[in-house]
Parts: structure tokens; sequence; C-alpha cells
């Protein structure tokens, strides 16, 4: 069941779901402006907050033909014609986006 399902089937059972934004912050740090803001940006900081979270799961997955691989990165259909498989360290950013995907995780 995927969550669309499952969230009709609990709204189906009479349940009701919904979602808050809960900011933990210094005493002193939310001025009126910065409630203000929160409260007007609060639907997009929600969407934020929740692909944050979607991301810090995606993150830690393999896809695809990469599941059950024990040599990520070694195509073998590269022999069948299709493109060449990206060798490891041929992208000079490739060490910083593995960091930066670490470090959110």
């Amino acid at each position: 069941m995927n969550a669309t399902e499952w969230l009709d089937h609990l709204e189906g059972l009479g349940t009701r779901l919904s979602l808050r934004l809960v900011v933990d912050a210094p005493r002193g740090v939310l001025d009126g402006q910065t409630r203000e803001a929160l409260a007007e940006h609060k639907p997009a900081l929600m969407v934020s907050l929740a692909r944050r979270a979607e991301w810090g799961v995606l993150s830690c997955q393999r896809w695809g033909p990469a599941v059950g691989d024990p040599t990520p990165g070694i195509d073998r259909a590269a022999s069948t014609g299709s493109p060449p498989p990206i060798v490891s360290g041929s992208d000079p950013y490739e060490a910083e986006e593995r960091a930066a995907i670490q470090a959110e995780a």
C-alpha cells in the first residue's frame, strides 16, 4: 500500500492526520517580525522540511540496477553498446557532492 492509499484507508476509518510546524528557538530570537514571517511562509517551510526529510531517506537508498550490485559504478551493460559507465573520479565535483549528501544524512 502506498502513502496515498494508506491515507485514504485511514480517512475511511475516520482517522485524521495533520502536520504541525514546531519552532524550537533560543529565548528572545523570535521577535514579532520573525513570528509574522513564519506564519506567512508556514506552508512553504513545511514543504521544504518534508523534502529534506524525504531526501534524508532517499540518499541512503540504492535504486535500479545498483540494488544488490556488489560493485556499484561498474556497468555490466557497457558491453552491449550502451553508453560508457561513469568512472569514479571523472567528475571533479563528485567528492564534494558525496560529502554534502553524507552530511545531510
